[in-house]
């Protein structure tokens, strides 16, 4: 993995890739336009792992305090990541247009005079940056897990391995792995069976005539 300070070719924002974010190999960064909120102060601030990219508009508003991981890859799609502390997404998943993840946000039911105030302290900040008005929580998002468009992950919440989140759903609680879930507030549709364990993938790739290399550990590195 590479550390970068460097500019993408053709890029229309024209602005330097951060020198706090680390890139695997084949990692693919529309515009540097991702990064005209990334305040993190962290190192590394942002890890994307092989394969992955950040496609269309996706951004990345993260903190001083922010730090982000996607894992090998895993396709962002015009998502919004919104980052205080710590947001994780593994390996092979997918997270479609207009999608938000956020480990932070403005609590229900929250005064109009607060958010007023909080409004016109951010008018004041040349970065016009608004701060989160409620505690942080971490949030995990396991492998191959398919987020669907307008949909909005919430602060502290993990989605289990395989599940799918149907579009503008809105998750506020744990999913458990392989299930299906849709709407507002997100309610359970069906269960999946897992179809993506060390054992069927075996089996799928001796249909095709191919063997899984005898590396230690190899299967798990490319789940």
């Amino acid at each position: 993995m590479a550390w970068l300070n460097a500019h993408l070719d053709r890029d229309w924002f024209g602005a330097p890739v951060p020198k706090n974010i680390r890139l695997g190999p084949n990692v693919y960064l529309e515009s540097t336009y991702a990064f005209a909120a990334f305040f993190s102060q962290q190192d590394p601030a942002l890890t994307m792992e092989e394969g992955s990219g950040a496609y269309g508009l996706t951004s990345f508003v993260v903190g001083p305090q922010g730090r982000v991981e996607i894992g090998a890859y895993t396709c962002l799609s015009s998502t919004a990541i919104c980052c205080e502390d710590r947001i994780r997404i593994g390996a092979h998943c997918m997270v479609a247009w207009g999608a938000v993840i956020t480990d932070s946000q403005v609590p229900h039911p929250e005064t109009i005079g607060r958010r007023r105030q909080a409004l016109l302290e951010t008018a004041a900040d040349p970065a016009r940056r608004l701060r989160p008005m409620a505690e942080v929580a971490p949030v995990t998002i396991e492998d191959n897990v398919w987020v669907g468009f307008d949909s909005v992950i919430g602060a502290g919440v993990r989605i289990g391995r395989g599940s799918v989140v149907g579009c503008k759903t809105i998750v506020a609680a744990d999913v458990p792995p392989y299930t299906v879930m849709a709407g507002n507030p997100a309610r359970v549709l069906c269960r999946l069976d897992p179809d993506d364990t060390p054992e069927l993938r075996k089996a799928v790739l001796a249909g095709f005539g191919l063997s899984v290399p005898d590396t230690p550990g190899w299967m798990e590195s490319h789940a």
